[in-house]
């Protein structure tokens, strides 16, 4: 394994510990104890991330360490922590938080698409399809609404500006969601019935 691919690794272990903190966070506040050093644990685990996230990349590009591998598991990394935020934050009770149904809009979309990617995969041999850029777009508006909750250490309730951010990345998650589902079925349309091989005697 490359130390490119080491770095990505260290994110799946952040995942858990970042979870944690999370918890912890919101039941001190239920608690009545409120404990700022797991909010604090939380913030640093999740900037951690996002650090070698962009570090990964720089040692791939100048030690020239790309690899299949890597291109598999650095998106997977940065997707499961956002999912795992957006739950965590979801279920939790901190003083601003994100809805579940949010989280869970965003976790089924997701899956659905991934489900979708490994059908077209094994029943076309390739899916022929970049990212749209409103997909793009969504995922950045996704990590905004969770960046807002973990830096926002002043409001005692959800402010009305991130009310309006969650509704609109919502949208565009739908958006996208029905792009890809749209996509999708046009690559099977394209590529037509599936073959199947049956075995003859």
């Amino acid at each position: 394994m490359t130390l490119a691919n080491k770095i990505t690794a260290v994110r799946f272990v952040i995942i858990p510990f970042f979870v944690a903190a999370v918890l912890f966070y919101s039941k001190s506040i239920t608690d009545g104890d409120e404990q700022i050093g797991y909010r604090i644990a939380a913030l640093s685990l999740f900037a951690l991330a996002a650090i070698s996230d962009a570090f990964d990349g720089w040692v791939a590009r100048k030690f020239n360490q790309q690899s299949p591998l890597g291109e598999f598991l650095d998106p997977l990394a940065d997707k499961m922590l956002l999912l795992f935020a957006l739950a965590s934050l979801g279920i939790t009770h901190w003083h601003v938080t994100l809805p579940l149904w949010f989280g869970l809009l965003i976790i089924v979309r997701d899956a659905n698409i991934m489900f979708g990617w490994l059908y077209l995969n094994k029943r076309n041999g390739a899916v022929k399809t970049a990212p749209f850029m409103t997909s793009k777009i969504c995922t950045v508006l996704q990590l905004a609404c969770v960046c807002w909750v973990l830096l926002d250490f002043w409001s005692k309730e959800t402010p009305f500006a991130l009310t309006i951010l969650i509704y609109i990345t919502a949208t565009l998650t739908v958006v996208t969601w029905i792009q890809y589902l749209c996509e999708g079925m046009r690559q099977v349309r394209e590529c037509g019935p599936a073959v199947t091989v049956e075995n003859r005697s």
